[in-house]
């Protein structure tokens, strides 16, 4: 097994390409919140809103199958497994559903989903940037873990109410779903995967959220634990 190296180790051109790297998609998900916020401003409909949104989404989840390279070559020390599944589960629920489905449009999840990822990733990649830079504020910190608590399961409810909504246009269009015979002798049925993959989320959800609930433990207690030895240590010397 090749050990991760430490993002702040990591040779100088690459900690300045993972910089701007997380710039561009902090920025880029932060455009994509301020369209959505514009589009529900001139009104308040939902497929509006989500496309407006959209334009930006796509290009950023595209984009952020990048991260799964950044895994699998060890420059950041994350499992390339773990980043694939959550990357595929947003490009299904982002490309599969909301884009491939036009009807789900106008469902309040999808305006949602966009604007509960904004969220989470305007304030995720900027944290990764700074801590690349060793300029990372406590503020920033603290929401990077205390933000997620909301954020997640929100994100994660509306992708599951996407999935479950979009179950009847899979079956009555047959999209995605590939029958026998064929030359390949192979078949395929989207809508039962789908069918599992709902079943399964609560399951896949719980492992990401108990294991940043887990280091919101240790960065949170971090700051209090260092505090209090400074200050067992001054009255060691008094």
């Amino acid at each position: 097994m090749t050990k991760h190296r430490e993002h702040n180790n990591a040779h100088p051109a690459i900690r300045g390409y993972l910089v701007l790297y997380n710039a561009v998609q902090g920025i880029g998900w932060s455009l994509c919140l301020a369209a959505c916020l514009s589009a529900a401003h001139k009104g308040p409909d939902r497929q509006s809103i989500f496309l407006a949104g959209s334009v930006y989404a796509r290009w950023l989840q595209f984009a952020a199958f990048a991260e799964i390279l950044h895994a699998g070559t060890g420059i950041v020390p994350s499992s390339p497994v773990t980043n694939f599944l959550q990357w595929l589960g947003r490009a299904n629920a982002l490309f599969m559903f909301a884009v491939g489905i036009p009807e789900l449009q106008h469902l309040s999840c999808a305006p949602l989903m966009l604007i509960v990822w904004s969220l989470g990733e305007m304030i995720r990649y900027p944290w990764y940037g700074l801590q690349l830079l060793h300029a990372c504020p406590a503020w920033l910190t603290w929401l990077r873990y205390n933000a997620f608590l909301l954020l997640y399961p929100t994100g994660v409810v509306s992708e599951m109410l996407l999935l479950w909504k979009g179950l009847p246009y899979l079956r009555s269009r047959d999209l995605y779903s590939i029958h026998m015979p064929n030359k390949y002798n192979f078949a395929w049925d989207y809508a039962i995967f789908i069918q599992i993959m709902l079943v399964l989320y609560p399951y896949l959800w719980w492992g990401n959220f108990s294991s940043l609930l887990r280091q919101r433990s240790k960065k949170l207690k971090a700051p209090v634990a260092a505090g209090g030895q400074r200050a067992a240590a001054a009255g060691k010397e008094d």
